[in-house]
């Protein structure tokens, strides 16, 4: 399995995405926080254009590698938004979830394979995501309410058609140039809150964490599209979302969030509904 060790990887990193995130919005808006990753993304598009690696040339999964940009900048508003609104260790556990909308586009664009297993490990994910949002909550949660949980719902839909969108777009492009049209629908974004006022590249204390966001995004996307490029999205896609255990231990021991033993039992029948889902391979 080729496409295990950067799919491990991309677990690491988005792990710690949540919570660099959270300490970003401390003093930034997640506009603000979105152009720090668009500037990101396009060193990362230079460096790889300069070194001859990639071009902007235009085939016919070109709109698939347009698609996967655009999803990739609305998926991002809108974990920023979430993490905006929501403790880390609410938000990240339920945004795992997002294999299951993979998993059925792959069965649909892909012809994938979906057996009953995966059925089961999908049904598993889903009772892992109710148990993390409803039940008592503590004080900090009660006052925050459930206003994340849509906008991080719009991030499940957006990551789980990634994985089909980048792996027809990597049937002749390279994550090269999968990463080069990323950059590009995140500048298109980045111009318009600019042009809109919305958002400006200030300084403040926190802003190394949006920095730190930005290139997290950016490796993760790397090794993202480099497990899909040798591994089937219903199988690549779903090991992914082990991230939100990375996510909680951080949210415990650095923002020191409370973990209940709730939250904990959701994230593991998350977890435990992926491992269902990739052992049917």
């Amino acid at each position: 399995m080729p496409w295990l060790p950067p799919a491990l990887m991309f677990i690491g990193i988005m792990g710690s995405v949540g919570i660099a995130t959270r300490l970003a919005l401390r003093t930034l808006s997640w506009q603000d926080l979105f152009l720090w990753s668009a500037v990101a993304y396009a060193i990362a598009a230079l460096v790889v254009l300069a070194s001859g690696a990639a071009d902007m040339r235009f085939v016919a999964d070109s709109w698939w590698a347009i698609a996967t940009g655009a999803l990739l900048a609305g998926s991002s508003i809108a974990f920023n938004i979430a993490l905006g609104r929501g403790q880390a260790s609410s938000v990240v556990p339920v945004s795992g979830a997002y294999p299951v909308v993979t998993l059925a586009l792959a069965a649909v664009a892909l012809s994938e394979s979906v057996s009953l297993w995966r059925c089961v490990g999908t049904v598993t994910v889903i009772g892992g995501v109710v148990l993390i949002t409803t039940g008592p909550r503590d004080v900090r949660r009660q006052a925050q309410g459930l206003g994340w949980l849509s906008p991080t719902l719009a991030f499940v839909a957006g990551m789980g058609a990634i994985g089909v969108t980048s792996r027809l777009a990597l049937r002749t492009l390279g994550w090269q140039e999968v990463l080069v049209w990323t950059a590009l629908a995140f500048a298109v974004v980045a111009i318009a809150l600019l042009a809109v006022r919305q958002a400006q590249l200030r300084i403040v204390a926190n802003t190394r964490w949006a920095i730190v966001v930005g290139a997290l995004l950016v490796v993760g996307l790397v090794a993202l599209q480099t497990a899909l490029s040798t591994g089937e999205a219903s199988s690549v896609i779903p090991v992914t979302a082990g991230y939100p255990v990375v996510t909680l231990v951080l949210a415990a021991t650095v923002l020191a969030e409370p973990v209940t033993r709730r939250g904990w039992a959701g994230t593991l029948l998350v977890i435990g509904g992926v491992a269902l889902i990739t052992g049917a391979d």
